[in-house]
């Protein structure tokens, strides 16, 4: 299982990230954008660099965006619309700016298979038994690339100390 501790991550790639103590690391409330706001930034190609010293953009709202969805609509949804605003971001800035998604609930709400190469979104009530597979909706293929944000001397890698998921580049 490929990991990464808490420094250097929010400076680049894209984060899923749900530890309250490292979107504290990352940001300040002021900047925080909603995900419609991160979707008008990416048509306009303006986007607000206010984290992590100018150098990451948090971005609130993906979780309640998969919550209104019935599951179909959030999958289809996934690999069209918010893949694509990630691609066009990576493919703006490269290695020059971090995409941070804020998800409050994400620790209960992002699951692995059991050999921990896979991650599912578990759907919101009332289709609390259904998964995402949000890891390949999101990442595609670079999917086994994903690493596990972890807190500093940690080794516990699937319970508490497990704050968020991270990549460096989607392929």
């Amino acid at each position: 299982m490929n990991t990464i501790k808490t420094d250097g991550w929010t400076q680049q790639g894209v984060s899923l990230l749900w530890d309250i103590s490292g979107l504290e690391k990352a940001a300040q409330p002021s900047d925080i954008v909603s995900f419609r706001q991160f979707l008008k930034m990416q048509k306009s190609g303006e986007y607000k660099f206010s984290a992590s010293n100018g150098k990451s953009l948090v971005v609130v709202g993906l979780e309640g965006c998969l919550d209104t969805l019935n599951p179909a609509d959030a999958q289809s949804w996934l690999y069209a619309d918010a893949a694509n605003a990630i691609f066009n971001f990576q493919d703006s800035y490269q290695d020059r700016a971090g995409l941070i998604f804020w998800l409050p609930g994400g620790r209960q709400r992002i699951l692995t298979s059991s050999t921990g190469d896979e991650y599912f979104w578990l759907c919101a009530a009332p289709n609390a038994d259904q998964r995402l597979p949000i890891g390949q909706l999101l990442f595609g293929g670079a999917q086994s690339e994903l690493q596990r944000i972890v807190k500093e001397n940690s080794s516990d890698y699937d319970g508490n100390d497990w704050m968020g998921l991270y990549i460096r580049r989607i392929s």
